[in-house]
C-alpha cells in the first residue's frame, strides 16, 4: 500500500471513522493555516502532530500514515494499541464507546477457534476466569462476537512487571514478599477451584499497579490471568491417569 500524500491524508482519516468528518475539516484548515507548526507537509507529520493533540493515538497514527485503514474498532471498541504477546491471538487496549471505559481485547483467530476442542477450551477458560474474584486476579468480562470476530473483554492493568520492579529496586522486604507469595497462593487456589489452572505463572504476569502518590512499592500487585496470559487457543496438557 503506497504511503498516502497530505492531501490524501485527511479522507482516510474520515473513512478510519477515528474522527468526524466535521472535525477533521477543522483540523484539516488549522494545519494547512501553518503546516510548519502542526507536523510538516507529510501523512506522517500530520499523524504525529494529530497524535500529540490527543485526537488519535500513536499506534493509529503509525498505521494511518502509511494508509492502513485499520480496522480500529471492533464492535463498540476502539482499539487504541495494540500489545505483543505469545500466540496468534491479538491483545489491544481499547475504549468502550458507549461507556468510555478503557478495556483489555483479545481478538481470536478465526480459523483456530472452528477447532471443537479448542473453542470449547476457550469457552470453558473465559467462564471460570469470569467468575473468579480474588482482589489479585485480573477480571474477566465476557466472551463476545461481532460480525465474523471473537474476541475476549477483560480488565486493562496498568503498571509495570514485578520482574522489572525488581531490576530496579532490588529485592522486595522479607514481610512484604511474605503477603505477596500468601495472597498469591490465594488467587491461585480459587482458580483450582474453579476448575482452572493458571499455566504461565512468573514475574512477568505479576503487575505493579501505579503507586498512589508516586512512592514506590506502594501500588497494588495484580495477577493477570486468562486470556492475557500465553497462547489463547492453547490447549493445556492433561497425562494420561496411568
Amino acid at each position: 500500500m503506497p504511503t498516502p500524500t497530505a492531501t490524501e491524508f485527511w479522507p482516510l482519516l474520515v473513512k478510519s471513522g477515528l474522527v468526524a468528518a466535521g472535525a477533521a475539516a477543522a483540523l484539516r484548515r488549522e494545519h494547512e493555516a501553518d503546516p510548519g507548526r502542526c507536523g510538516g507537509g507529510t501523512s506522517k507529520g500530520i499523524a504525529g502532530w494529530l497524535a500529540e493533540r490527543g485526537v488519535i493515538t500513536r499506534w493509529q497514527a503509525k498505521r494511518l500514515a502509511i494508509g492502513n485503514l485499520g480496522p480500529f474498532f471492533l464492535g463498540d471498541y476502539r482499539l487504541l494499541e495494540r500489545h505483543d504477546r505469545e500466540g496468534d491471538a491479538l491483545l489491544f487496549t481499547a475504549r468502550h464507546d458507549p461507556s468510555g471505559r478503557i478495556v483489555g481485547v483479545v481478538l481470536l483467530n478465526t480459523k483456530r477457534c472452528k477447532r471443537l476442542d479448542i473453542w470449547t477450551e476457550i469457552v470453558e477458560r473465559t467462564t471460570a476466569a469470569s467468575h473468579a474474584t480474588d482482589p489479585m486476579l485480573s477480571r474477566t468480562w465476557s466472551l463476545e462476537q461481532h460480525e465474523s470476530s471473537r474476541l475476549v473483554v477483560c480488565e486493562h492493568v496498568e503498571g509495570t512487571s514485578l520482574a522489572d520492579e525488581l531490576d530496579r529496586h532490588g529485592p522486595l522486604p522479607a514481610v512484604q514478599a511474605g503477603v505477596l507469595v500468601a495472597q498469591l497462593a490465594r488467587a491461585v487456589a480459587e482458580l483450582q477451584s474453579l476448575g482452572a489452572v493458571h499455566g504461565g505463572l512468573s514475574l512477568e504476569v505479576l503487575r505493579r499497579e501505579p503507586p498512589p502518590g508516586g512512592v514506590p512499592r506502594t501500588g497494588r500487585v495484580r495477577l493477570l490471568q486468562f486470556p492475557l496470559v500465553g497462547d489463547t487457543h492453547r490447549l493445556p496438557l492433561r497425562p494420561g491417569a496411568t
